[in-house]
């Protein structure tokens, strides 16, 4: 996907909507045995396109904690306010 992502084949922005939180999860658990193997390989290029999805995965969390419409009213109480004791 990361191919497809770079060359715009696939919309990024819609395919980080979507993906952001499983490609980060995959990446953070395979990011061990990605180091191992390029230290064994000795080649940065081995799940690079991987990479450059985790990183921009990462940016895009960063900008976008929620992509939930700010006009739009949550049906439910919001964790990210204080609630008074």
């Amino acid at each position: 996907m990361g191919t497809l992502v770079r060359n715009g084949v696939v919309d990024r922005q819609l395919f980080l909507e979507q993906y952001c939180a499983a490609v980060l999860s995959s990446w953070r658990r395979l990011q061990p045995y990605i180091a191992l193997t390029r230290a064994a390989q000795q080649d940065d290029a081995l799940w690079e396109d991987f990479e450059y999805m985790a990183a921009l995965s990462e940016r895009f969390v960063a900008k976008h904690p929620s992509m939930y419409p700010p006009i739009m009213p949550r049906m439910l109480p919001s964790y990210s306010k204080k609630v008074a004791p």
